[in-house]
């Protein structure tokens, strides 16, 4: 597999970045957003309201929304969806086909009517989400997670291979620096 693959389009510290006029000027008409680490706490249904309101802002502006999530029932996204107002929700189980596979993408994006290259996958991991995103041909950003607070897998998957390969992104000059603006 190609380091290329890992590497992030852009990066964030956080989901609330993201604008309008930035989506506008990259031409991009769909968010598909992890839920753990990056519109929530790890295994947390509590939304913050600055995420609440960046949300209510993207849906006034027109983009569509999604949540692609590795979950392995609806009950855990399913809060956090309502909450948010977000219709679309995809998780990998029932299909066995969870990130970093890009087929949970496709089928959301389907459901949305939207093409890949008019998509943006936002999460919070580079084995899962921004690989997913970017096998799947859409435009890719990397946020912070939300809390250092982790599943010991995904503490094992960043300490171990993330490190080494955001390392190794930065050496070749395709780790890209923070800032969404346009």
């Amino acid at each position: 597999m190609f380091i290329e693959n890992f590497a992030p389009t852009w990066r964030a510290r956080s989901v609330i970045e993201i604008t309008p006029e930035f989506l506008v000027s990259n031409s991009i008409r769909a968010l598909l957003l992890d839920r753990d680490g990056t519109l929530t706490e790890t295994d947390s249904i509590l939304v913050e309201s600055k995420v609440l309101y960046w949300v209510k802002l993207m849906k006034r502006a027109g983009v569509r929304l999604a949540i692609v999530s590795n979950a392995f029932k609806l009950s855990r996204v399913m809060p956090v969806a309502e909450v948010l107002g977000i219709d679309c929700v995809v998780i990998g189980f029932p299909y066995l086909i969870g990130k970093p596979r890009p087929e949970i993408l496709l089928e959301a994006l389907r459901i949305l009517d939207v093409q890949v290259e008019q998509a943006l996958m936002v999460g919070d991991q580079l084995l899962t989400d921004i690989l997913a995103g970017n096998l799947a041909g859409t435009k890719t950003l990397l946020v912070e997670p939300l809390s250092r607070r982790a599943k010991l897998g995904t503490k094992l998957l960043r300490y171990c291979f993330e490190t080494r390969i955001k390392s190794r992104l930065a050496q070749e000059g395709k780790w890209p620096p923070y800032g969404v603006s346009i």
